[in-house]
């Protein structure tokens, strides 16, 4: 006869394992995201390939706090295309250097896009703590990059980290319950 504290360890394992699967199928998803292009910042016009339509961002390497970057771009049809600020702005490492995702944009049609980097009046600082931005130097603008990624959601990883968390918790406390309830493992008498 099954004993009701193995009926329960079973019925709180599943989802356990449920969240734990969840949390590391949306944490791939978000941390494989495809790069598009990667060049040097420069004010002139660069030419990148968007291979199908979809959701892409912007990113800046080489430092963390920037204040007057703006972009344009312009599609494969001559339209200008409509250049969103992410509200949270997530940051990665690209070639050990620190990036930042500020844009994000719609491209409606596969082909080559051109980017212009707006740089007047455009400062970078190496970190992202404006206490200490304010006693560093200036990053110069030949060491910063500009990448083109897919989009990924920075709601979508915070999301995958909550469920990884918590499924983790769950099989860990699910496990100590069952080894308890089989007394392999026995609290000491205090």
């Amino acid at each position: 006869m099954i004993n009701s504290y193995i009926i329960l360890f079973i019925a709180v394992l599943i989802p356990g394992l449920a969240m734990l699967w969840y949390g590391i199928k949306f944490g791939r998803k978000v941390t494989g995201i495809k790069e598009i292009a990667y060049f040097k910042l420069q004010e002139e016009w660069v030419e990148f390939i968007i291979p199908k339509p979809g959701r892409y961002t912007v990113s800046l390497a080489g430092g963390l706090r920037a204040k007057g970057f703006y972009v344009n771009i312009i599609s494969p049809s001559n339209k200008a295309v409509e250049i969103i600020e992410m509200f949270l702005k997530p940051q990665f490492s690209k070639n050990i250097y620190p990036a930042v995702t500020y844009y994000e944009f719609e491209a409606e049609e596969a082909g080559v896009y051109t980017l212009r980097a707006i740089t007047d009046k455009f400062s970078v600082k190496p970190s992202a703590l404006l206490s200490k931005s304010l006693l560093e130097k200036e990053v110069p603008h030949s060491k910063l990059s500009l990448v083109i990624r897919e989009y990924a959601s920075p709601l979508h990883f915070i999301f995958s980290l909550i469920l990884l968390f918590f499924g983790v918790f769950v099989v860990l406390l699910d496990t100590c319950y069952l080894l308890y309830k089989l007394k392999i493992i026995v609290p000491p008498n205090l």
